[in-house]
């Protein structure tokens, strides 16, 4: 039997962001090292997968695009 990972459409894997917006794994690995895109981890130990919040990823690519700084997004509990 084979295992089909389905997510929520706001959320998306790495290679799917870096697909849909075109940006090197640097940059995307430095924007959510900065806390610019909101990422969580799925999956167990053995496996797991980092999502990135799309719309934080739209977001930030709008704000860079125009000159300004991206602004962090709101969390719940004040962590990153």
């Amino acid at each position: 039997m084979t295992r089909v990972l389905i997510t929520r459409p706001e959320w998306a894997s790495r290679q799917t962001v870096l697909d849909l917006f075109g940006l090197p794994h640097r940059h995307l690995t430095r924007l959510a090292a900065d806390g610019l895109i909101r990422t969580c981890k799925f999956g167990g130990h053995k496996q797991s997968a980092r999502l990135f919040k799309v719309a934080d990823v739209e977001e930030a690519m709008a704000a860079i695009a125009v000159g300004r700084e991206p602004r962090r997004p709101i969390t719940r509990g004040g962590r990153k």
